[in-house]
């Protein structure tokens, strides 16, 4: 995060970082969780937006680490038929170019 009040614009190297609240929300568990009053920095060029870093943290602490359930749970894959085709004996489908 941006030390002082105006950095560098990390995404377009032109404008400047200040300091905004934004409300932060994100998909968790398969709910969507929203925290309002986040600060954060925004772009005044290109509207880059990033989180307070510590913010973000204690965020972390209280949901209970969001990194581990952030990305949502995957179905099991299944077999495809050319697979399960190749142990029964029958030819495989060809396919055309």
């Amino acid at each position: 995060m941006p030390a002082n009040s105006s950095s560098t614009c990390p995404h377009c190297q032109i404008g400047s970082l200040s300091p905004v609240i934004e409300t932060y929300s994100l998909v968790f568990g398969g709910s969507v969780l929203s925290a309002p009053d986040m600060p954060a920095w925004r772009c005044d060029i290109c509207s880059y937006l990033e989180y307070d870093e510590d913010a973000l943290m204690r965020l972390d602490l209280l949901i209970g680490g969001l990194e581990t359930h952030a990305e949502p749970m995957r179905a099991t894959s299944r077999p495809l038929q050319i697979e399960a085709d190749i142990g029964s004996g029958t030819p495989a489908p060809r396919l055309k170019p």
